[in-house]
């Protein structure tokens, strides 16, 4: 009982964190080719880039901000609490549940204030990737539609909307996909490392 509980909380935490995961490698990817091709990017579509993103991610606003951060959260405890393995085991283990929110609160916590750490990065990234995908004039035009009032609200609107019921669903569902293909895997892969490890101890003595 306490070796499948474990086991379900390990796959728990793996799917908080494979959002996590998926961002923190988008931002070494970002971090490689800024290095060896930021000095490739043109400087006037980088100026038309850094005014558009002032535009829809403008660094005295906070509304935008707060969208995308609550965005994350919300995606993240979403994806415990609706997954199958927690239900079963808060089903199997109540009193686990206060435990349970507490560690979800504390995820909430630390993906505010490391969310809001990385903006101005997260700013210069959108800048730098719009400069290489989209001409001066492009960016321009874009920039005359998001300083309009509609713009602006689009700009809001489109962050907040990953969190719409019906995105999150489609995410939690394809999360939940994921998961379910890679239980035999991982079951494989853990028996195999059981088996190799009691052989390495059994070879040893």
């Amino acid at each position: 009982m306490m070796r499948a509980t474990l086991m379900i909380l390990a796959a728990a935490a793996l799917l908080l964190a494979s959002p996590t995961l998926a961002q923190d490698s988008a931002a070494t990817a970002v971090t490689t080719e800024t290095a060896t091709s930021n000095d490739a990017i043109d400087p006037a579509r980088l100026a038309a880039a850094e005014r558009l993103v002032n535009l829809m991610m403008p660094p005295d606003e906070s509304e935008w901000v707060e969208a995308l951060v609550d965005t994350s959260i919300e995606s993240r405890t979403n994806l415990m609490r609706d997954d199958e393995s927690v239900k079963e085991m808060l089903r199997a283990n109540p009193s686990m549940r206060r435990s349970m929110d507490a560690m979800i609160e504390q995820v909430g916590t630390i993906t505010r204030e490391t969310m809001i750490d990385r903006l101005p990065g997260l700013r210069s990234a959108t800048a730098q990737a719009y400069a290489r995908h989209l001409e001066v004039a492009d960016l321009d035009n874009l920039a005359t539609f998001f300083a309009t009032p509609t713009g602006r609200r689009f700009a809001t609107a489109q962050i907040s909307m990953a969190s719409d019921p019906a995105m999150v669903t489609w995410t939690v569902e394809t999360e939940q996909a994921v998961m379910e293909r890679l239980g035999p895997v991982m079951t494989e892969f853990v028996a195999n490392a059981v088996h190799a490890s009691m052989k390495a101890t059994g070879d040893s003595q």
